[in-house]
């Protein structure tokens, strides 16, 4: 199974912190905990497991044996059983919670069946409580459930923990839980900042700041959700930053991740095809041309190119895009009829308004004497009447756009003086 592989990788950015622990043996899980302060300075630690249930053969239930030592002091041992649910495929999530005072631990956590069993070792730090403003750890999640009888429901939400550390699809957002500490007690607003980096520290995905109102609390619990669907397969790091608008403390936290779609079959495009293609200046937001900037490798300008045109697509369901030949089409017809000078067509108000919505349906030419302006009008009918007229302004074959019907393509406002009929314009 992958994410055991996924634990040999690097995590040259994230030293510091500790990392999922592999069970040996015949019982294959993973173990990993989050630490919550309490009072007095006590931490809770939830311990969480990810089991493949295939190492526990026609087992009905497994046994969970847990010891925890602390050097000076006794070892403390518990175990309990576990009842797996008829039928059950797929891995088996569960967790269980110590409460601990500062100092260090292990811990070791035997799961069992038989003559099957598995045994993770692992040390557990609990830091001195903190001062100021603070976050607990991240605890990453498979999903958040707004459902109080499911046994990880814990402040408002269901937090099914994620041990491995990894996320594909279908699950394509990335879920998590963190506590904030030492706020001050006030109305005021707390800011959250979440931002995805790669392993040299690099954003590669923000997302708008949240405001978290105090409402007089010394601590607040946040669960959160980030789509993953944009990024590109690897490891990366979750970095939250809070701020408390009162006092302008900050802290923050950092949790590594692995993000593993499969991979994806890229078609084969030939360069002409590309080349048009990659012309979506009249169709495309600010986000999605910088975007296509970002991106220097070719097949993640080709992927993102054919997902980018899908939008247009008339037939979604088919495989065929049959917008694309016809885009294309506008694309050459304006270049070869409308290139003005040393300008391509595709870059003058005649050529981008054929590229965007097509031939028109009526074209009126008024070719005028010497020292008056020539001038078109195009007139489209198949989306309500659209009306859009050019004019050589300075008499040297170059129609700039003067008027137009609809918001979304400029007019000038001294539009109507430029078309004055005694002017040899249009009549309106």
């Amino acid at each position: 199974m992958f994410w055991w592989l996924l634990l040999s990788l690097s995590f040259s950015s994230t030293e510091a912190l500790h990392r999922p622990v592999t069970s040996t043996g015949t019982v294959h899980f993973l173990v990993d905990y989050a630490r919550f302060e309490r009072q007095d300075s006590l931490f809770q630690v939830e311990v969480y497991y990810l089991l493949d249930p295939s190492g526990l053969g026609n087992a009905s239930s497994y046994e969970v044996q847990v010891k925890l030592e602390r050097e000076g002091a006794k070892p403390s041992t518990s175990n309990w059983q576990k009842k797996l649910q008829p039928g059950h495929q797929g891995q088996v999530v569960d967790y269980f919670q110590l409460y601990l005072r500062p100092g260090t631990y292990r811990l070791q956590v035997v799961l069992k069946a038989g003559q099957a069993q598995g045994q993770a070792d692992l040390t557990l730090q609990v830091p001195p409580p903190g001062t100021g403003l603070r976050c607990s750890d991240i605890e990453l999640a498979l999903d958040l459930v707004r459902d109080s009888l499911n046994p990880f429901y814990k402040h408002g939400v269901a937090v099914i923990p994620n041990p491995s550390w990894t996320y594909r699809p279908p699950n394509q957002h990335l879920a998590y839980y963190v506590e904030f500490y030492g706020l001050t007690p006030d109305t005021g607003y707390l800011v959250l900042n979440q931002v995805v980096q790669d392993t040299a520290g690099t954003p590669v995905l923000r997302v708008k700041p949240h405001l978290i109102a105090k409402n007089r609390r010394r601590s607040a619990p946040w669960a959160g959700s980030l789509a993953l669907s944009a990024l590109a397969p690897g490891l990366y790091n979750l970095r939250l930053q809070i701020i408390d608008l009162s006092t302008g403390q900050r802290a923050e936290a950092l949790h590594p991740f692995f993000w593993n779609p499969p991979a994806l079959q890229v078609p084969e495009v030939d360069s002409t095809t590309l080349a048009y293609l990659s012309f979506i200046d009249y169709f495309a937001s600010e986000k999605d041309m910088a975007e296509l900037r970002s991106l220097h490798d070719s097949q993640g300008r080709t992927l993102f190119l054919l997902k980018f045109w899908k939008r247009f697509d008339p037939d979604p369901d088919t495989p065929e895009n049959e917008f694309l030949p016809e885009f294309i089409r506008r694309v050459r017809y304006a270049d070869e009829h409308f290139t003005e000078g040393r300008k391509l067509g595709r870059y003058t108000d005649r050529g981008r308004i054929y590229i965007k919505y097509g031939p028109p349906d009526q074209i009126e030419r008024k070719s005028l004497a010497f020292g008056e302006r020539d001038s078109e009008k195009w007139i489209y009918y198949q989306r309500g009447t659209m009306e859009f007229v050019f004019v050589d302004l300075q008499g040297n074959n170059v129609y700039e756009l003067v008027y137009s019907s609809i918001p979304e393509e400029p007019s000038r406002p001294d539009w109507r003086r430029i078309l004055r009929q005694d002017e040899g314009g249009f009549d309106f």
